[in-house]
């Protein structure tokens, strides 16, 4: 499951977290000031997410400094993640989409990071289990071979 675990009967492990990107796409970029700071979003299109919590409420940090929330606008709002993405390679705007998901995008340069010197919330990633007392072996093997998987980097 990703996001936070809510108390439940559930059992539940940790295995790592999913970072999120804020993306652009090349073109979308030329001739308009690529944002320096998240009050400059304002001023651009901004692609939502609207399958989480606050979807066009984008929370970013800076270290040292407190987390920032700038309510941003724009002219596609989506609950599938690769219609997002497809976006922005389209050069429609900007979006913050997970990191696994923008790699490819990003490598082959159809896609560039904004805002790199802020920090964007991560998704907490855990194994959800029926009972929290019993575990069965192979399941307990699983989320053993999981956990040093999602150490690091591991969506590149």
């Amino acid at each position: 499951r990703l996001g936070r675990l809510v108390d439940s009967s559930l059992g539940g492990r940790y295995i790592g977290s999913n970072p999120w990107v804020m993306i652009a796409g090349t073109g979308y970029l030329d001739g308009r000031n690529r944002p320096r700071s998240p009050n400059e979003l304002l001023k651009h299109n901004c692609l939502v997410y609207s399958s989480v919590q606050g979807d066009a409420v984008w929370q970013l940090s800076r270290q040292g400094s407190e987390t920032c929330s700038i309510v941003v606008h724009g002219s596609l709002r989506s609950n599938n993640l690769s219609t997002l993405l497809s976006a922005v390679q389209s050069n429609l705007g900007i979006a913050i989409v997970p990191r696994y998901l923008a790699s490819p995008a990003l490598k082959s340069g159809k896609v560039v990071p904004i805002l790199e010197d802020y920090a964007l919330p991560e998704q907490e990633i855990h194994a959800v289990l029926p009972s929290p007392k019993f575990v069965p072996q192979r399941v307990a093997a699983l989320i053993n071979f999981l956990i040093p998987r999602f150490k690091g980097p591991w969506w590149k």
